[in-house]
């Protein structure tokens, strides 16, 4: 089986990014890598990612990156 591919719309991203910096030096494409990395929930990480605030995503990803 394939890994999942998920997906993020451009402007949340950039938005994410920028809440993620503020508190962590991290270069975008660390931060894109752990967004979509190929997390057993499948689905329904995609739909969290669609409908997820930045914010939520952000301070999701500072938990995980730290």
């Amino acid at each position: 089986m394939n890994p999942q591919e998920f997906r993020i719309d451009e402007e949340k991203f950039k938005e994410v990014l920028r809440l993620v910096q503020e508190f962590l030096d991290r270069p975008a494409h660390e931060v894109e890598a752990f967004i979509l990395a190929d997390w057993r929930e499948g689905q329904e990480h995609q739909e969290w990612l669609d409908t997820a605030t930045p914010e939520e995503i952000a301070d999701w990803a500072i938990a995980g990156l730290r």
